[in-house]
This record gives C-alpha cells, structure tokens and sequence, in this order.
C-alpha cells in the first residue's frame, strides 16, 4: 500500500452552520467517529469536531473549531486545528519520521493520540501549511 489522502481538516467558525452546508446543500454524509478516544488527545467535545463524508470511519471532510490553545492543552508543538491540515496516510511511519529527522525538519508527533488505531504527526510544509502523517497501527 503507498500513501493516500486520508482526510481534509477544515476550521469552521461556525460547527452546526458548515456542517449543514457540507451534508444538507453538498449532500455529503455525516459521521461520528469518536474522536479523542485513541490516545492523548485532551479535546473530546461534540462541538469540536464532526466528520463528512464516506461514512467509513476518520476519512472525508474533517470540521473543526479554531482552537488557539488546543496544540498547548494537547502538548503538541504545531496546532493542527487553528487554521486546519491535510491528513496523508502512509505505509510507514518511522520511515517519514527518519526522513524528516535526516532533514533536519521540526515535526510533532503525537503517537496514538486522536484517531483510534492510528500514529500521527504533524509538520509544516515549506509554505507553512499544517500536514497531518498518520499510519493505521496493524
């Protein structure tokens, strides 16, 4: 298996408004994964997070609210939810983590932190973009 877009994480000022515009005007589906259940993650309100699209699980669409503390509460270096990310899901993980180590670039990785069954880690894209890397634990 190579890597895939696993999910967008898009931040929505308005939760109940978006997700409405998402699943009742585009006609994309509605999930509830239990987010925050898989590890570390201290954020594990209703309001915090909703996920659109396929139905089968973490995938699709990801509606957040900004959070400005969240990275600080969660013990993360980067905030993955103030302005959101693109999640790619990836064979190997430690090889993406000896890559970015070998380049000397800052990531925050966050183990089995939101997603149930899944590692993750965050870094910057060169044009300072949120990129989340999961791998799906075997």
């Amino acid at each position: 298996m190579s890597w895939f877009i696993h999910h967008i994480n898009v931040t929505a000022h308005d939760l109940p408004k978006s997700t409405a515009f998402y699943r009742d005007v585009l006609g994309l589906g509605q999930t509830f994964p239990e987010f925050g259940t898989g590890g570390t993650n201290k954020t594990t309100s209703s309001d915090y997070v909703t996920a659109i699209g396929t139905g089968a699980g973490y995938d699709g669409l990801h509606l957040t609210k900004p959070i400005p503390e969240f990275a600080r509460d969660n013990k993360l270096s980067i905030n993955p939810v103030v302005c959101g990310h693109m999640a790619l899901c990836v064979p190997d993980i430690d090889a993406v983590r000896k890559r970015l180590d070998a380049a000397g670039i800052m990531y925050a990785w966050a183990g089995e932190y939101s997603m149930r069954g899944f590692l993750q880690l965050y870094v910057y894209d060169p044009s300072m973009n949120v990129v989340e890397i999961n791998q799906k634990i075997k």
